[in-house]
């Protein structure tokens, strides 16, 4: 009987103790974890860049921050606490901590490039270089983004080719389709053509191609005739030019060079050409 009223003691003294404490660690580590959630929905306010990005944009480059954000600082505060629940409950965690220092330390020396990559992929992402759907081109890759992640992003290739390119390995890149991009046609003719005749047709190309009704909603500005651009032995090249929407300067260039070619058919302007290589050049 005296064994008994001894060990219920013990155990009262011990949840007094030590059972209240990790209670506390338990309540207090939700509640934690519950204020991260609550803040990493505020991330897309801190960082939402001053000029205009389209929602879809922006809202799939902010749930890709926060589910990083969110995954790694819960990781960390479930390793804590856990640790802190094994002292309490009379563990000694001194050699568990040695370990996890040694294998932190080679996993770290073994994921430096995994390392950069996600931290190359975080600033990509709070500094919205380009997003999903943006024409970009790295290095001699380029492409239209088709997915993101924190450690690759996914560029799709003119022909089809899909690039899978670390963050890390992404230096210097051209955004193609950032708020507007640029139609530019050259086009080469003879020195002996008329070269005002040729410029007052790009003009009138330029004037129909605004009046389309199925490419004016593409432009935001009128087409520009910047004249002669460059002269050689056997050509000139004429220039015309049109800001578009974002990624539609492709489609509008097609049109322009088809637009040209015809209206400079029916004009009587022959399109340059170098003797030794007898075929007209666009």
């Amino acid at each position: 009987m005296g064994v008994n009223v001894e060990l219920r003691n013990r155990v009262i003294a011990w949840l007094t103790a030590h059972g209240l404490r990790i209670l506390l660690i338990a309540v207090v580590t939700a509640l934690v974890l519950r204020l991260l959630r609550l803040l990493a929905r505020q991330i897309p306010r801190w960082i939402r860049r001053r000029d205009e990005v389209e929602a879809g944009e922006w809202a799939q480059r902010a749930e890709t921050l926060r589910v990083a954000v969110v995954g790694t600082v819960t990781v960390i505060i479930l390793i804590v606490a856990t640790l802190m629940i094994l002292y309490e409950l009379g563990l000694d965690i001194r050699p568990l901590l040695t370990s996890m220092g040694l294998v932190g330390l080679a996993l770290s020396l073994g994921a430096q490039t995994l390392v950069r990559d996600v931290i190359s992929g975080l600033f990509i992402l709070i500094e919205g270089q380009f997003a999903i759907g943006d024409a970009i081109q790295t290095g001699s890759l380029s492409g239209t983004v088709e997915r993101m992640t924190l450690r690759t992003t996914y560029l799709r290739g003119p022909e089809g080719e899909l690039h899978i390119i670390p963050n890390g390995e992404i230096r210097t890149v051209s955004n193609l389709s950032r708020t507007w991009s640029r139609a530019v046609v050259d086009v080469p003719l003879p020195v002996e053509e008329d070269a005002s005749r040729a410029l007052e047709v790009l003009e009138r190309v330029g004037q129909e191609l605004a009046a389309a009704p199925q490419f004016s909603p593409l432009l935001l500005e009128a087409p520009v005739v910047t004249g002669i651009e460059n002269l050689d032995g056997w050509t000139m090249r004429l220039r015309i030019m049109v800001k578009t929407l974002p990624g539609q300067h492709w489609e509008v260039m097609r049109e322009l060079r088809r637009r040209v070619s015809e209206a400079f058919q029916r004009e009587g302007i022959r399109l340059g050409f170098r003797p030794q290589e007898g075929v007209a050049r666009m």
